[in-house]
């Protein structure tokens, strides 16, 4: 009976450690990696950029151009609003985006639809995977259809 109490208690002591070191996470698992909570993503708040501008009826107002936190895609969106006492009929918007020196960057595309009514507000929004972090100015270009 005495051996056997000795062996119960052996047993359950190895039971025990055996379930304790199994259970264990290695010591960084569970944690969160600096360096990927570090990354943010970019926001370019350059005015020639994301300022209000008026091109041909169409303004172009609260411009945000957020690039992920890795720099290799860009997100540019723009609210559009039509103006003008009339519609304004257009294929595309072709977004000009360059740098300090004037160079052209990239060339978005933004489609509001076949037209827009006046006084209507659209949304563009364009991805491109160049980095527009250092952006400094936008020119809009109004594609119009072909009579």
């Amino acid at each position: 009976m005495k051996n056997m109490k000795k062996l119960l208690g052996l047993f359950l002591v190895v039971t025990v450690m055996l379930t304790a070191a199994c259970g264990k996470k290695p010591a960084d698992e569970g944690k969160n990696n600096k360096k990927d909570n570090d990354k943010q993503p970019i926001v370019n708040t350059e005015e020639g950029v994301v300022g209000t501008k008026e091109k041909e009826g169409l303004k172009f107002e609260n411009t945000s151009v957020v690039v992920n936190s890795s720099g290799t895609e860009t997100t540019y969106i723009t609210q559009v609003t039509n103006t003008t006492n009339d519609t304004i009929y257009l294929q595309t918007v072709n977004i000009h985006v360059k740098d300090g020196d004037g160079n052209l960057i990239v060339t978005l595309s933004g489609y509001l639809g076949e037209n827009i009514a006046a006084g209507e507000v659209r949304t563009i929004t364009s991805s491109t995977d160049s980095n527009l972090k250092d952006a400094k100015t936008v020119e809009y270009e109004i594609v119009k259809p072909t009579e």
